[in-house]
């Protein structure tokens, strides 16, 4: 695939997952709180400095959300944060249980810290749902956490209340954490119908909840990212002051990103209602343009930057997605890529210009009408 790429030199490109790259507009003076005269200081602090824990707690409240600062951890990034978390949490050889289909990156995290990531199913009825039974059958004596990616990437699905409640009490009775990755809270596709619960609003087991200023204000070049702690006041407890010690041997997040905290959480506001008001215009259409193609089917998206299309398995995903980036001159992912367990599925971000996305996906079903048949109604 990269050498078909690499031979097409412009081509519509529906996997865009940066935000700095589709044209939003970010205020002027955004990052101009990085060069204030407090970051000239160093001021180490492992778990990170107050002004960016207070920070980050104010954005909690932002979401209904009642986080203490000392409750929370800066990281700089929610890549980061995983790798302490693994380190806190496992020796080399232990498990974490990680959703299917997802985001392929937690196979590579886990295996960096030497610890194993085992996969629990979400399956589709209509929508998204994890299967428990399956999820409690994966545990065993080498499992030390359950990670919910809550909305999923790529599926757009939320974890209901049920079912955090049911992992929560898994977690509780195996003594496991509970890792919940958060970064695309902020993204619902209906505004009636906002992104929750927070794996914090349960109180059963030691939660970690993740963020970060990648998603929340469009801003992945920064790298700031945090973790915020939940649960049993004395497992909460005893995990800071471990994480304290971890995170001291690294110190890795700078002072001028912290100390700008509070200016870049409030200005990245404007920029997170742009991507908001793109998403979900991209996923009308979408939605729209599949409805003429009953042969396809876009599954329900509730939240998040991705959209899942199972298209008619006439060729295999590879090839198709080859054949579409060859002809076409447009790129979309193929539904393996995020461990489906069959075909054939599609993967289509939804954070392109609305214009682009437009042209990509009406020669993405003009290509499935040409190789499948005309599948229009």
């Amino acid at each position: 695939m990269a050498l078909a790429r690499g031979r097409i030199r412009s081509f519509i490109d529906l996997t865009e997952s940066n935000p700095t790259r589709v044209g939003f507009e970010y205020p002027p003076e955004m990052l101009v709180s990085l060069a204030s005269e407090p970051g000239l200081r160093y001021q180490p602090a492992a778990l990170g400095l107050a002004v960016a824990r207070e920070a980050v707690a104010a954005d909690y409240r932002r979401r209904q959300l009642s986080v203490a600062a000392d409750r929370i951890v800066i990281t700089a990034s929610t890549s980061e944060a995983y790798s302490l978390l693994f380190k806190l949490l496992c020796d080399p050889g232990d498990c974490v249980l990680v959703p299917r289909p997802s985001y392929p990156l937690f196979e590579h995290l886990t295996r960096l810290d030497a610890v194993n990531a085992a996969p629990y199913d979400l399956e589709y009825h209509g929508r998204w749902q994890m299967n428990l039974e399956g999820v409690a059958r994966a545990v065993t004596p080498r499992t030390r956490a359950v990670l919910l990616v809550s909305p999923n990437n790529p599926t757009g699905s939320m974890v209901k209340a049920d079912e955090l409640s049911a992992v929560a009490d898994l977690c509780r009775v195996h003594e496991l954490a509970l890792i919940g990755d958060e970064v695309f809270a902020d993204y619902p596709m209906e505004e009636e119908r906002p992104t929750g619960p927070s794996v914090l609003a349960q109180p059963k087991a030691l939660t970690f909840g993740l963020g970060g200023l990648s998603k929340t204000v469009g801003l992945p070049q920064v790298k700031l990212g945090w973790m915020a702690l939940g649960g049993p006041e004395d497992l909460v407890g005893a995990a800071l002051e471990r994480l304290e010690v971890i995170c001291d041997a690294y110190l890795s997040v700078s002072t001028p990103v912290q100390v700008a905290a509070p200016q870049l959480l409030r200005d990245g506001a404007a920029v997170r209602a742009q991507i908001l008001v793109r998403l979900r215009a991209n996923y009308r259409h979408l939605r729209e343009v599949v409805r003429t193609y009953p042969a396809c089917t876009l599954r329900t998206v509730e939240a998040g930057w991705y959209a899942v299309i199972q298209v008619p398995a006439t060729i295999g995903e590879e090839a198709l997605v080859l054949d579409l980036l060859e002809r076409c001159a447009v790129l979309v992912h193929p539904g393996y890529f995020f461990d489906f367990p069959r075909e054939a599925f599609l993967v289509v971000s939804l954070l392109p210009r609305v214009d682009e996305f437009h042209r990509g996906i009406e020669r993405v079903f003009l290509r499935l009408a040409e190789i499948g048949g005309d599948w229009r109604k």
